[in-house]
């Protein structure tokens, strides 16, 4: 007659592995990339991470003929962004980079024509 296994003996299985995907209390988007064709080349980033970049850059851009040098933005960006987003939140520079191309491909800011070094300005 064969032995039943009872609890003690089946082996519990782990949780499936959610590398890759985003955790269900961190709202993530997905940014936009103007150097690529729309739905290629985006990012993803944690939402308010994504907001907090965005409110501050279009802070620091401004509308006039000569924007402002590409250089100079994250510097501007990071007096700007709230209390505990600066470098805690990564790089700043590749947050700036990553949230400014997603404007550009928005239309909300552009590059200053023929300006060089990059400048940026708000449309």
């Amino acid at each position: 007659m064969p032995t039943r296994q009872t609890a003690s003996h089946v082996r519990s299985r782990s949780k499936p592995a959610t590398r890759g995907k985003p955790r269900a209390d961190h709202a993530t988007i997905l940014t936009l990339n103007v150097n690529y064709e729309k739905g290629k080349g985006g990012t993803r980033m944690n939402a308010a991470r994504y907001a907090a970049y965005r409110k501050a850059i279009l802070r620091a851009v401004p509308r006039g003929e000569r924007g402002i040098l590409f250089t100079d933005l994250p510097a501007a960006v990071e007096t700007a962004l709230p209390r505990g987003m600066g470098k805690s939140m990564g790089s700043v520079m590749w947050n700036v980079t990553t949230v400014k191309l997603d404007l550009e491909a928005r239309g909300l800011i552009e590059r200053v024509p023929g300006s060089k070094p990059q400048r940026i300005r708000r449309v």
